[in-house]
């Protein structure tokens, strides 16, 4: 007799790892009872406290939607927020990979979760392109969804679509980040994952090597990025060397994500998010500025811009959203 359970996502607990050495040798305990003994109050026990340990591994793993939708009420974005944003019931859905604790943590914190779907199911990208097709410029009562985007289609992100998967985000503008350039922004989203996120508990080993390779880094990035005679060149080098860092890749969204995720939170709840600010995101122009997107006000709808490394007085308001894909 074996005992089965499904991880679809590496955990760094010490209770789940106490968790699965008392269910083996629960099962170890089981497998040794011998037909021929009489107590099976005793076996039923054991079964008991198998489940009861089962589920115990299971919510530091993972979560079900149902579970999910309970704790997080409208900021659950799920199948159903899909299909109202794009039309159709997404396929193939993934298991969400976070664990009960981090949801209710997110529900704290005032985040979302949100499934990001990478193709229709004719098996088109989910891209911007596609995006711009699938859902019209206006909504039913003549406010604007987008602006500038049928502008960008010579971007190489505009090409992009979501990683297949779930994600946590913030509603708003981490604070910290807001009218700071980009190397700011960035120290903003590692002092919030360190004292919002994994508070009274140590960083993930990714993070951590992502953290210092983030600090042995800044200041050669900071005096290309924030000089007064700023060629294109360096320019170009300073957010060559952002867009490649870990922890950018970690906690920032990519501009199809960020264009996504906004426009399926309104599409669900009738709210706009971002909409007088923009949050700079993890990819590049061809010009050498980062894109942000945002600004997501009824009038002139979402825009995709693009900004300097080094800029902050030109991006007055402007920031960075947490996002966290699995």
């Amino acid at each position: 007799m074996g005992i089965w359970y499904t991880v679809n996502m590496k955990p760094s607990c010490h209770q789940l790892a106490a968790d699965i050495v008392e269910l083996r040798k629960l099962q170890a305990e089981l497998n040794a009872w011998s037909v021929d003994d009489s107590d099976f109050y005793q076996v039923e026990k054991i079964y008991q406290e198998i489940e009861n340990r089962l589920l115990k591994v299971r919510e530091q793993i993972s979560i079900s939607p149902e579970q999910a939708e309970m704790i997080l009420g409208q900021d659950y974005l799920g199948p159903k927020a899909i299909q109202e944003t794009f039309g159709f019931v997404p396929e193939n859905i993934p298991p969400i990979p976070f664990a009960k604790a981090r949801i209710e943590r997110a529900k704290e914190l005032g985040q979302f979760l949100v499934l990001r779907v990478n193709q229709t199911p004719d098996g088109e990208l989910l891209n911007m392109k596609t995006i711009a097709a699938l859902v019209p410029r206006q909504d039913a009562s003549g406010q604007t969804l987008f602006a500038n985007l049928y502008l960008r289609q010579d971007e190489a992100y505009y090409a992009e679509a979501p990683t297949l998967g779930w994600a946590l985000a913030t509603k708003e503008l981490v604070p910290g980040s807001i009218s700071k350039n980009y190397l700011e922004q960035t120290e903003a989203l590692i002092d919030y994952l360190k004292t919002k996120i994994f508070v009274n508990q140590p960083l993930p080993e990714k993070y951590q090597k992502a953290i210092e390779e983030f600090e042995s880094q800044k200041s050669t990035i900071r005096e290309l990025a924030v000089s007064f005679d700023l060629s294109r060149k360096q320019q170009t080098k300073a957010t060559e060397m952002l867009e490649s860092l870990a922890i950018v890749q970690l906690v920032r969204h990519s501009p199809i994500e960020a264009l996504y995720d906004i426009l399926v939170y309104y599409k669900h709840n009738n709210v706009r998010l971002l909409e007088h600010v923009a949050s700079l995101t993890r990819r590049r122009a061809p010009r050498g500025e980062m894109v942000g997107v945002g600004r997501f006000d009824a009038e002139y709808g979402m825009n995709v811009i693009h900004t300097g490394p080094g800029w902050s007085l030109t991006s007055i308001n402007d920031g960075a959203v947490y996002s966290e894909t699995r």
